[in-house]
């Protein structure tokens, strides 16, 4: 059941719970029989209603459970333990309406406190759902993902998923589509259950259309070997803390080609890795 499903079943269970309390409180509290209005009818029909709606929805909830393979969220734990008491009450409730007719004085009390757990639990996850809807965020907490590639859904499943383990400033430094398809497919088979391949297939889809090489304007295309060959994703903040040698750095530089050949030619190499060794050859900053 998606979210929308399951928040659309929520409204009709309070529903059905309101005009279950309303019913029995307007029999409970008129002086006068009843007129044409079938009360204990309507209280019948919406108090079945209510009980069907909430098997059902605990029902579904232990589906979603088995999804998480960590320790649940504290506002889903507290849902758990609302929707546990609930079907606790509600089932002593049709018990005694039912078996134990002398306990029927009890009833309306029990009806009450069955309704008064009831709009905590529901609230507590569908209101959540609702409010991430206006706002336009993704809502990933159960939900079954669309098959379509959604880039704002893409872009929080790499804050939800991939900053468990990384820093977001690794994650997003910028690599060709290839290189963040076999990135993807790694993590996505190391970190399983956690993320499931049709997450991965979102994550890169938002990382393929926001997180790739740029083009080098064309003063950096005239400027130094820097300027023309590595700020397509690297700044020089991220290179001043390192202290190669020119062979240490055309390791590097010939890495950077294996990711990158068209940006990094590997005939510039030995020009790109002197000109770093120079420029980087001085003490750290104090």
């Amino acid at each position: 059941m998606s979210p929308a499903a399951s928040t659309a079943v929520t409204a009709v269970f309070l529903l059905a719970g309101a005009l279950a309390v309303w019913t029995m409180t307007t029999m409970l509290g008129r002086s006068a029989p009843p007129g044409r209005i079938p009360y204990r009818t309507i209280h019948r029909v919406s108090g079945w209603v209510f009980f069907l709606l909430l098997l059902l929805m605990f029902l579904t909830m232990f589906g979603r459970i088995e999804n998480f393979w960590e320790e649940s969220p504290p506002r889903l734990a507290l849902h758990f333990a609302l929707a546990s008491g609930l079907l606790f009450l509600a089932a002593v409730k049709v018990g005694v309406a039912r078996y134990c007719k002398g306990l029927g004085k009890h009833l309306f009390g029990l009806g009450i406190g069955v309704y008064l757990l009831a709009f905590p639990m529901a609230i507590i996850t569908g209101s959540y759902y609702i409010v991430r809807v206006l706002e336009g965020s993704p809502y990933l907490s159960h939900a079954a993902l669309p098959d379509y590639l959604d880039e704002k859904l893409g872009k929080a499943l790499v804050i939800d998923k991939c900053t468990t383990c990384h820093p977001l400033l690794d994650v997003l430094r910028p690599r060709t589509p290839p290189d963040w398809e076999k990135t993807v497919s790694r993590m996505v088979a190391l970190a399983r259950p956690r993320i499931k391949p049709m997450e991965g297939r979102q994550i890169l889809n938002y990382l393929v259309l926001n997180h790739i090489p740029r083009q080098a304007t064309p003063d950096e295309q005239e400027g130094t070997p820097f300027q023309k060959y590595c700020t397509h994703c690297h700044t020089w903040t991220e290179l001043e803390p390192h202290r190669l040698d020119q062979e240490g750095w055309e390791k590097v530089v010939r890495r950077m080609h294996g990711h990158a050949p068209k940006l990094v030619p590997l005939e510039q190499a030995a020009e790109i890795a002197a000109y770093l060794a120079k420029q980087l050859d001085r003490p750290p900053a104090q």
